[in-house]
C-alpha cells in the first residue's frame, strides 16, 4: 500500500489523513492508525476500539476536519463524537481547541503538504483554489437528491458523482432539482462503499470485496483508475 493520503478508504467504510497518518473504519467497532513514511510505506502503529475511545462505535463513517478534528457519523450521517489527533497521544476525545495553524498537532489540514518526496512529481498535485464550501453546498444538494439511491456521493472539479456497488455514476441535473445518471466507470467485482477527494484531486474509494483502495482521478473529463 504506496503513495496513500488524504481522506480514504481500505477494504472498510471510511479512511481519513492527518499529517503522515491514514486512519482507517474497520467495520463499525475499530478505527485503525496507519503510518505512512515518506516513501509511501505503510505500517499500523495503533488499533481503537470501544475501551479505547468510549461512545464512538458503532461508526459507520469518519471524516478528518481542520486542526486535525476526527468527526465520526452513525449510519444516518449524524456526528457521533469529535476526537483530536495528536502524535504523542494518538486519537482522544476532542473537549477544546484544535490548535493554530503553525501548531504541528494542529496542522490545517485544507493546507495539504504538496511537495512530500514520494508525490512531489505527480501531475495529480493542484491548487485547490477556495472552492471547497462551494463543493460542500453543492455535495448536500447531492445527497439530499440521491438519498438511498447511493452508497456515497462526491464532488470532483464541479462535477457529482455516486457510488453504486461495481460502479460509478455521473450525477447532472443537479441545479434544476433533478439527479440523471450516467456510468462513468464500472469495476466489476467490486463492492465500493464509500469516496473522498483528495486536495490534490485524487479520489479514494473502499471495497468491500478485498482489501483495496481504489485511487482515481479525472482526465479531460473522463473518470479512470489510478491503480488500487
Amino acid at each position: 500500500m504506496r503513495s496513500i493520503l488524504v481522506c480514504l478508504l481500505l477494504l472498510f467504510p471510511l479512511t481519513c489523513w492527518a499529517e503522515n497518518r491514514l486512519f482507517v473504519l474497520q467495520g463499525e467497532e475499530a478505527i485503525l492508525e496507519v503510518e505512512i513514511d515518506d516513501e509511501g510505506n505503510a505500517r499500523q502503529v495503533r488499533t481503537y476500539r470501544e475501551r479505547d475511545l468510549p461512545a464512538v462505535f458503532p461508526a459507520r463513517s469518519l471524516e478528518m476536519r481542520n486542526g486535525n478534528i476526527l468527526v465520526t457519523y452513525d449510519g444516518q450521517k449524524r456526528q457521533t463524537a469529535r476526537l483530536l489527533y495528536r502524535r504523542s497521544h494518538g486519537l482522544t476525545p476532542y473537549g477544546g481547541e484544535p490548535g493554530q495553524a503553525t501548531d504541528p498537532d494542529g496542522r490545517r489540514l485544507e493546507m495539504a503538504d504538496t511537495e512530500r518526496n514520494f508525490r512531489s512529481g505527480s501531475r495529480l498535485y493542484a491548487e485547490t483554489g477556495g472552492g471547497h464550501y462551494r463543493d460542500r453546498q453543492h455535495l448536500a444538494r447531492v445527497q439530499g437528491l440521491a438519498g438511498n439511491r447511493y452508497r456515497d456521493v462526491f464532488i470532483l472539479d464541479d462535477s457529482a458523482f455516486g457510488v453504486a456497488a461495481d460502479r460509478i455514476d455521473r450525477l447532472s441535473g443537479v441545479d434544476a432539482g433533478t439527479l440523471d445518471a450516467k456510468e462513468a466507470l464500472a469495476l466489476p467485482g467490486s463492492r465500493l462503499t464509500a469516496a473522498t477527494v483528495s486536495p490534490w484531486g485524487e479520489v479514494f474509494v473502499s471495497d468491500d470485496s478485498q482489501p483495496t483502495i481504489h485511487r482515481l482521478r479525472l482526465d479531460d473529463g473522463t473518470l479512470s483508475s489510478n491503480g488500487p
